[in-house]
């Protein structure tokens, strides 16, 4: 049987988070497709063109937050998205829950 792909997004500015993520998900998902963006400007442009099955963000981005993910029309509810944070507090997670 056949392992169906799945498309993962990281939007993440760190990049020694990026790198732990990657060979992460190298080591479980060896066929899985991902995809690296540092900022919500190179993410949006990614997603015009791709449709993840999964996205990780980071909270805190240079030109945003990955709180967006949770809001956007086109993707709240279709896409699943979970938010990291080395900076967040118990109010922002409740706030990312509420949002989706």
């Amino acid at each position: 049987m056949q392992k169906e792909k799945l498309t993962i997004l990281i939007v993440e500015d760190n990049l020694d988070h990026l790198e732990l993520a990657r060979r992460a998900f190298a080591l479980a998902f060896s066929e899985d497709e991902f995809f690296a963006c540092s900022t919500m400007e190179q993410a949006w442009q990614w997603l015009q063109n791709h449709q993840p099955d999964v996205i990780i963000a980071d909270l805190r981005l240079p030109d945003g937050s990955g709180m967006e993910f949770l809001t956007d029309p086109n993707l709240n509810g279709f896409v699943p998205t979970v938010i990291i944070t080395n900076h967040g507090d118990e109010e922002q997670a409740v706030r990312a829950i509420k949002s989706g």
